[in-house]
């Protein structure tokens, strides 16, 4: 069985391949401990500003690789990250930034402890907004995906859950779609999404059968609406064999 410093050398080894392991960013917001088999999979657009960046002009790094080599394999962002809070400009007290406080309310109403399950972002590189990210998103979440596919292949979830419409809209389209419920709307234009399908993990000649990708408005942008967890619940219900599903842990 492969450790979890095998896991960690592995995904360095194909982080430089990809050509992103000197960019600022981050793989993984939740617990080094956290590559392993779990049904869910927490996956956002890309990093957000922090702390880190106001203390690089004093000499510390903010990389993706140097991030990934975390001495606290538990540490979490949601809970112990420093967030930039948009108005002041200044980090927040830990796990207290709005963006953090909503992933943490949304995942409390379903019932889920947000520290045991993988979550990461689309692309590793980090940019204070989407529209001001240096390069080009959509190519560096390409390249991003060939670590995707790996931690997918450990993890094997049975539900993506996505962070606002880009990082789902990049899986969709990877999946073979069998059932795609209406969206559930929470204001105009602004809504919570349900696919079912199978997802193929190229490389690694594996499909991952019978999965849900779930989307809810991005919790940074928009606010945390309640309500999509109630609908969540509900559609796992309706097309996952009436199981209530939890945290796997291994």
């Amino acid at each position: 069985m492969v450790n979890n410093e095998n896991h960690i050398q592995i995904i360095s080894d194909l982080l430089k391949e990809i050509g992103l392991s000197d960019r600022s960013g981050s793989i993984l917001y939740s617990g080094n401990e956290t590559i392993k088999k779990g049904d869910y999979y927490f996956l956002g657009t890309n990093p957000g500003s922090h702390k880190d960046e106001l203390e690089e002009q004093f000499g510390s790094t903010d990389t993706v690789l140097t991030q990934l080599m975390k001495e606290n394999e538990s540490f979490n962002e949601y809970f112990e990250g420093e967030w930039i809070n948009k108005f002041t400009k200044k980090p927040d007290s830990p796990g207290q930034n709005q963006h953090q406080i909503n992933i943490k309310n949304f995942f409390q109403d379903l019932s889920l402890d947000l520290k045991l399950i993988l979550s990461t972002n689309l692309c590793f590189v980090r940019s204070i907004m989407e529209h001001l990210y240096e390069g080009n998103l959509s190519i560096d979440s390409k390249k991003c995906w060939n670590i995707h596919e790996y931690l997918l292949s450990i993890v094997k979830p049975r539900f993506i859950i996505c962070n606002g419409s880009k990082s789902r809209e990049f899986i969709r389209k990877k999946m073979d779609i069998i059932h795609a419920e209406p969206p559930k709307f929470h204001g105009k234009n602004i809504s919570s999404t349900f696919h079912k399908g199978s997802l193929k993990l190229q490389g690694y000649d594996l499909t991952l059968e019978d999965i849900g990708l779930f989307s809810v408005p991005h919790l940074s942008y928009f606010t945390y609406y309640p309500e999509s967890t109630v609908w969540i619940e509900k559609m796992m219900k309706n097309y996952f064999d009436d199981q209530n599903y939890s945290v796997t842990v291994e």
